[in-house]
Order: structure tokens, then C-alpha cells, then sequence
């Protein structure tokens, strides 16, 4: 027999003051291990250009931050924008492809000297399940967007990696 009992839940009354604030990961320095390589794709209006995200998802793995923030998977994201090969007109090179010609993509590069992954052949998905030490900051939103309350919504971003072995 179930001691879940759905009427009794729904008629549960909560006399305390509920807190509906979303706590974010710290700033700082903390192990992280990719688990997730994301590409989006847009065109900017102005420029008639089309541009290309790449977001990394990292777990956090520092367990007094997740028993702090009540949470078994603690992830916090870096975005990097890609410079891809252009052919003759400008346009997009088919196929599409990361250039990696001086001082392109330098964020990615540091990623991969913190990986290990730049003496190897190199694909975005070998990043998944690498470890690095990330600094997370906290940005505003860029599109100016704000909460309920007013305040400016913020994210818990990845703003730069070095090798684990640093820590």
C-alpha cells in the first residue's frame, strides 16, 4: 500500500514564508567537467552575417558548493563565439569549419591548452567528460531582462579555464 495519499497533499496547507529566490554557484575557481557541447546558430540583421555560438556545459564538482545550494547537479555554462573559414565572397565556407589561423577562436584555443585536447586530432565533441578549473562570474543578462522583483536577471558563467593540474 502507497503512503502517498494525493488528497492529503493537495489540502496540505504551508504556513511559512516560501523563498522563491534561485541561488546560483558562487563566484570562483572550482573543478569542472564538461558535459555537454551545444552550437547555435543565428544571423545578425545588421551586418547580414550568419554567426555561430558554442556553449559548454560544465558540472560543477565541488561538493560543499552543491550540499550548499541543495543540488545533486550543479552545471554552469561558457560561451564562445566561433569564427569560422569564409570563402572568397565572405560568405560561410562549405563545409562549415572552425579557423584556427592567428587569433581566431582564442577562447576555444585556451580550452583546449587547459584540456589537454590541442596535441591530439581535435573534434568539439571530444570535449564532453574533459576536466579543467574554470572561473565562474556571475553577468547580467545581456538583453537587459529582469525578474518579477525587478532585479536584473544574471547567470553563472564560465569567464575562463586552466588545467586542472593548476588547482
Amino acid at each position: 500500500m502507497s503512503v502517498f495519499d494525493a488528497n492529503a497533499m493537495l489540502e496540505q496547507e504551508y504556513e511559512q514564508e516560501i523563498d522563491t529566490k534561485f541561488y546560483m554557484c558562487p563566484e570562483g575557481e572550482y573543478p569542472l567537467q564538461c558535459t555537454d557541447v551545444r552550437l547555435r546558430e543565428a544571423t545578425s540583421d545588421k551586418v547580414k552575417v550568419v554567426w555561430c555560438n558554442i556553449d559548454l556545459v560544465w558540472e560543477v564538482l565541488d561538493d560543499n558548493v552543491k550540499r550548499t545550494l541543495n543540488m545533486d547537479k550543479l552545471t554552469v555554462t561558457q560561451q564562445l563565439m566561433a569564427d569560422l573559414v569564409l570563402d572568397s565572397n565572405g560568405d560561410i565556407a562549405v563545409p562549415v569549419r572552425l579557423d584556427w589561423g592567428t587569433n581566431k577562436n582564442s577562447r576555444l584555443k585556451n580550452v583546449l591548452v587547459a584540456t589537454g585536447l590541442q596535441k591530439s586530432n581535435f573534434s568539439l565533441n571530444k570535449l564532453k567528460f574533459q576536466s579543467v578549473l574554470g572561473k565562474v562570474k556571475h553577468e547580467a543578462d545581456r538583453q537587459g531582462a529582469t525578474n518579477a522583483d525587478g532585479t536584473p536577471v544574471a547567470y553563472a558563467r564560465v569567464v575562463s579555464v586552466a588545467p586542472l593540474s593548476r588547482r
